[in-house]
Formats: C-alpha cells, structure tokens, sequence
C-alpha cells in the first residue's frame, strides 16, 4: 500500500458513517518487555543480535473499538525483514505461518516488510477486527489494550541481524457509530451464520468445488468457482438476516459490503464471510 497512514486518516475521517480515532507512540515508548530495545532519542534502535529483537507497544483502545489499522515509521538499517506481530487475548493459539519460536504463542504475524524505510501501513490485512464470536480471537483483552510487537531476526551481530530505527508506531481505531448499532440491531435475525461484532454485521457460506472426473479442470478455477458459491450463499444468508426474504431464495446487496476472510476448509470446500457496517444497512 503506497498511501501513507495520514492519508489513510483523513480519508476515514471525511466521513461521518464511522468515528475514528488515531493513536501514536514515539519509538521510545516501548513496553518492559521488549527485548534488544534502546532508546535513541526519540526513536527506538531494535537490534536482533545473535537470538531476535522485539520492541513491543500498547495502545489504550477508546471505547466501542470495532477493528484497527497500523503504521510504523522507521528507518531499515540494513535491509532486513521486519515484521510485525498483534497480540491475542483469545484462545486460539498461533499456528506455523503466524507464530514464531521465539516468541509467546499468542503473538500473531500481522504482516513483514523489507522496505528502505518511510511509513509502512498494514494492508495483510488493513484492518484487524477487534475480536470474534466464541473467543478464539480477541485483540482487546480484559482492559481493551491493543499490543503491537515490532520483530528483528537474529544473526552476526552488526553484520547479519537485523536492524531499525523505530520513529514511530500509531493505530487508527474505527467504531460505526453507537445509533447505527442501536437502531438497526434489534431488526436483525441472527444465527450461527450471521451476528453482530464490532459494529458489522458478519454472515458467512459455504461454497464447494464441483467434481466432474472427465474434465478435472486448473485447481486455481476449480477454487474460483467454490469461492463464488460461498459468496453467493453468504448473500442469502444476508438476506435472511435482514429479514428481507425467506431461507428458501434469493440474495441481498447493500452498499458497504466486503469480505472480510476467505477459508479453506479441505475437501474441496471453502468458507467465505462477507461484512456490512450496521450504519450502511437501512431501517425497515
């Protein structure tokens, strides 16, 4: 994402469907439990030396934080990866592609860069949603604080680990307004496919690859078309749960509509969950 974060603010800002709220740390105001860590100046030097570096930030998210974005000022010192990590209140441990050996299991990659330097913001996702349904994931924990870790890979030092001038860490935290949330909630039919978080309403479908043994077809296409299914059966669950139609047809389209995460589940099938904020869904 080439935009800068400032950017990214003032066009969130501009409209009057959310309330956002930028938040900013210098680089110095790392947390305790940083490691390889010193202030300079104003900034943070992070050094992995022989093991790892890791610079950790908390944030104290305002009230009614739905998701939050990210962006690090910093300098890269000498053309290392560096990664960023959120923490994970909930219950579901990171996994091989998120976790890090070195790190508690509940910290979580968010995104790597190895960028000369300037304002990285989050795009893998932009967004992180505060948390979800069950408790496998919350990034608020018990005192809605956000917790960012800023990671070095280890090496020789001064020679093969990396290392970064960290000038300043913020977040944008996003919340749907509380009359949208209140207004619309109550109209709302909700079920295993579809609730309320964080001021959106999420639904999610299932869609599977078609099996057609004489003509087995690219994968890559075989996934498009499952895809597409789940889509378009999240859209009827939608419907559903704005009430608008029966279970037994039909899809909705609203203004707003994304989707937010897309999953294999083996076999051949696939998972798709679709978000609408509540103050772009209109009243009955």
């Amino acid at each position: 994402m080439k935009r800068t974060f400032v950017l990214l603010a003032a066009l969130l800002a501009a409209s009057s469907l959310f309330a956002q709220q930028e938040l900013a740390l210098d680089g110095r105001a790392f947390a305790p439990d940083s490691r390889n860590a010193r202030a300079d100046g104003s900034a943070a030097l992070l050094a992995g030396m022989f093991s790892h570096g890791a610079a950790v930030y908390e944030f104290d998210a305002p009230a009614g934080t739905g998701r939050f974005a990210a962006a690090v000022q910093f300098r890269n010192l000498k053309g290392k990866w560096l990664k960023l990590y959120v923490y994970n209140y909930g219950a579901a441990p990171a996994d091989g592609v998120t976790g890090n050996r070195n790190l508690d299991p509940r910290w979580r990659l968010w995104q790597a860069t190895d960028m000369a330097g300037g304002v990285w913001t989050s795009a893998n996702p932009e967004w992180v949603d505060a948390g979800a349904p069950g408790g496998r994931f919350d990034f608020l924990g018990p005192r809605s604080k956000i917790r960012l870790l800023l990671y070095a890979d280890g090496g020789v030092p001064f020679f093969g680990d990396g290392r970064f001038l960290i000038e300043q860490v913020r977040i944008l935290c996003d919340a749907p307004s509380a009359e949208a949330a209140a207004n619309i909630v109550p109209l709302l039919v909700t079920s295993e496919d579809a609730w309320v978080e964080g001021g959106y309403l999420l639904v999610k479908g299932r869609g599977k690859q078609p099996v057609n043994p004489d003509r087995p077809g690219d994968e890559n296409s075989r996934r498009a078309m499952a895809q597409r299914a789940a889509t378009v059966v999240a859209q009827r669950n939608l419907a559903v749960a704005l009430g608008r139609i029966p279970r037994s047809g039909g899809t909705a389209q609203l203004p707003g509509i994304r989707v937010r995460e897309t999953k294999d589940l083996g076999n051949g099938e696939v998972e798709v969950t679709i978000e609408v904020p509540l103050d772009k869904i209109p009243s009955k």
